[in-house]
């Protein structure tokens, strides 16, 4: 059975490591497995683009490309 795949994109340092350290732990009770981490919207886009990921945790404010512009 496949793991789902993880992208985190949030622009605060603190709230990525701190769903990092979720995801973390879970890994027990629901194996999955994080590929990537981003700052701003295009840094995702990239890491989108190449890691196609199945479960994309965004967050909706984020300055330059929202979280909303991304998503569509």
């Amino acid at each position: 059975m496949n793991r789902p795949t993880i992208l985190i994109v949030d622009d605060e340092a603190p709230a990525r490591a701190r769903m990092t350290t979720l995801i973390s732990d879970i890994q027990d009770t629901c194996p999955c497995e994080l590929v990537g981490e981003a700052a701003d919207g295009q840094t995702a886009l990239d890491i989108l683009v190449d890691k196609q990921p199945d479960i994309v945790l965004l967050d909706v404010q984020m300055p330059g490309m929202n979280g909303i512009e991304l998503a569509q």
